[in-house]
């Protein structure tokens, strides 16, 4: 055994180095062994969280393609309504002053003729029924549905008309 006194022999101080040295190195190891066992993990997390988030958008990619399906279905459902409507009742839109901006085939073939004024419809309609027209073109220029019976006298080339009709605005761009 050595004392504070004693010097040591170069072997001993080799081993003592060496042995160190395997200390310092089995340390060094366990820390790298212990920070990658914690990077795994917590890659693993993350690799669990990013599956969690692709299932949840998956799911929502399903549910927005069933909505469109859904919207796609019942924009085909309107269509077909909107053309039975313009297939069955007669159809005119007019500007606050009058004039005509589009009309159906069931309104060329009350009236037989294709005018952008409003004053075909005044010239083959009983006169009496302009005055109430004006008024109820004024209403709805206000915002005021209106509904009124036109009489539309026997012409020499068509029949007698009696229309009930639904005015109503509709409001555009810039709420014109």
């Amino acid at each position: 055994a050595a004392t504070s006194n004693q010097s040591f022999e170069n072997y001993q101080i080799e081993f003592v180095e060496q042995a160190s040295l395997s200390i310092a190195s089995s340390l060094n190891m366990a820390e790298t062994n212990k920070r990658t066992s914690q990077l795994l993990e917590q890659t693993q997390q993350q690799a669990e969280e990013m599956a969690a988030q692709e299932e949840e958008m998956r799911q929502n990619l399903e549910e927005m393609r069933a909505t469109q399906e859904e919207f796609a279905r019942r924009e085909k459902e309107l269509a077909s309504v909107l053309q039975a409507v313009d297939n069955t009742l007669i159809k005119v839109e007019l500007s606050p002053t009058g004039k005509i901006l589009a009309y159906n085939n069931r309104y060329v073939e009350a009236f037989g003729e294709q005018s952008t004024s409003v004053d075909i419809i005044y010239s083959v309609l009983d006169p009496k029924e302009r005055g109430h027209i004006e008024v109820a073109l004024e209403k709805i220029a206000k915002g005021k549905p209106q509904t009124l019976l036109i009489h539309k006298p026997k012409g020499e080339n068509d029949n007698e008309l009696w229309l009930y009709t639904s005015l109503t605005a509709i409001v555009g761009k810039n709420n014109q």
